[in-house]
């Protein structure tokens, strides 16, 4: 069993505490020059919220009680939040959010670096990882918003570090169903966290499956992901078909929904209050799905001509280099050599099945104006161009129980 090297170990943890000192000091400034913002997502759920507790926390009284194109039920663990701030703080509420908000983001970066660190034990990997947390602009732009964003990307990260963990050893029934209860958790605290709970769905069952030989298990990875491409595109046809007769859609309760999904994707529509990106009004199938890759695109690549000139110029300083690290690690994770533990195989692949299921949630839909519902995606994101960057893991110290029992399979 290889150990980083005693020096190495102290530079990476220095690496760890300045990174976070300076998105500690940074994410502050930034919140404090933008002050407390709202949108009409923040006023819809502060109405839920003082609803919710009304009804002294009977969610489905609250459901029963209000009609919208979904239920509030889909945002119950934000609104239990929300509801619990209003009673705590009163009419200050939505300051003490900006701080707890505050905290998360830092906690979110602290516990990247920290799991780069572990994975990879180089202080180099560290510090780029840090530096490009600190450069983006998603982990501190919705630091100041009454918005669900800053704690729903802390506890999405948690499920990603926790799921790592977990799956890359030997996994016990107990340690199955406290992964599988926090992706509940997380799945009901909004919406966006239904890909995260698929995710781990197939994790757990991949923990067993998957050869413990790291060529054979290269491979299979290979093949899985090329299926996952392709049942993502059958999805996008089948989506298609769906926007242009959303009279076909089967199971009522979500007809409201569907029915307003397709009246946007039939305004061709990309993003919300962007109407420059939008497409002429789609009629034949093809139409549609282009839309949706489109959409895809814009998700994955923040970018718009409405866009302001510094958040244009953090983004192309920032993301094509997290983009080239993140491919270069999900590439090590491919190849029968590539010098990963299981520990960082299993942070590589859990990733790529965020990016690729989050995207695909959300470009079925309409993308957010400023692209919230990508960070959810960057912590995982972050880790993955970590592994990446050269010199990284090189089979660092990992439980080679793992291996061993599955040696035979």
């Amino acid at each position: 069993m290889q150990r980083f090297s005693e020096h190495e170990a102290r530079r990476s943890a220095w690496a760890v505490r300045v990174f976070v000192a300076v998105a500690a000091v940074g994410f502050a400034i930034s919140a404090v020059r933008l002050g407390l913002l709202q949108n009409d997502d923040s006023l819809l759920f502060s109405q839920w919220a003082e609803k919710l507790r009304a009804h002294g926390f009977d969610y489905v009284g609250l459901a029963r009680d209000t009609r919208f194109v979904y239920s509030p039920l889909v945002y119950s663990g934000w609104l239990t939040v929300v509801a619990v701030l209003q009673a705590a703080c009163g009419p200050e509420w939505r300051y003490a959010l900006i701080g707890l908000n505050y905290a998360c983001a830092v906690a979110t970066v602290a516990g990247v670096l920290l799991l780069v660190r572990r994975l990879t034990g180089s202080a180099l990997a560290v510090a780029v990882t840090g530096a490009l947390a600190v450069a983006g602009v998603e982990l501190w732009l919705w630091v100041p918003y009454v918005l669900s964003d800053s704690t729903f990307a802390l506890l999405a990260f948690v499920l990603y570090a926790v799921g790592v963990e977990r799956l890359s050893a030997p996994l016990t029934p107990r340690g199955a169903l406290g992964v599988l209860a926090l992706a509940v958790v997380v799945a009901v605290y909004r919406p966006g966290g239904l890909p995260l709970l698929v995710v781990v769905l197939t994790g757990l069952a991949l923990n067993r499956a998957l050869p413990g030989d790291p060529g054979r298990r290269a491979g299979w990875a290979r093949r899985l992901v090329a299926a996952e491409l392709l049942a993502a595109g059958l999805l996008v046809v089948a989506h298609a078909e769906l926007m242009r007769a959303p009279e076909r859609w089967p199971i009522r309760p979500l007809a409201p929904w569907v029915h307003s999904l397709s009246g946007e994707a039939r305004r061709g529509m990309v993003m919300f209050h962007r109407p420059e990106l939008n497409h002429a009004p789609p009629v034949a199938t093809a139409d549609f799905v282009g839309l949706t890759l489109d959409k895809l695109l814009h998700f994955y690549s923040p970018s718009a001509p409405s866009l302001r000139l510094e958040r244009k110029v953090l983004w192309l300083i920032s993301l094509p280099l997290v983009y080239a690290l993140a491919a270069a690690g999900a590439w090590r994770m491919f190849q029968a050599r590539g010098g990963l533990s299981d520990r960082a195989w299993w942070a590589a692949w859990l990733a790529l099945q965020v990016l690729m299921l989050v995207g695909l949630f959300h470009g079925l839909q309409v993308v957010d104006r400023d692209w919230r519902y990508r960070l959810p995606c960057l912590p995982p994101l972050l880790v993955l161009a970590g592994l990446g960057w050269p010199g990284g893991s090189r089979r660092p110290s990992s439980r080679r129980s793992r291996s061993s029992s599955r040696a035979t399979r």
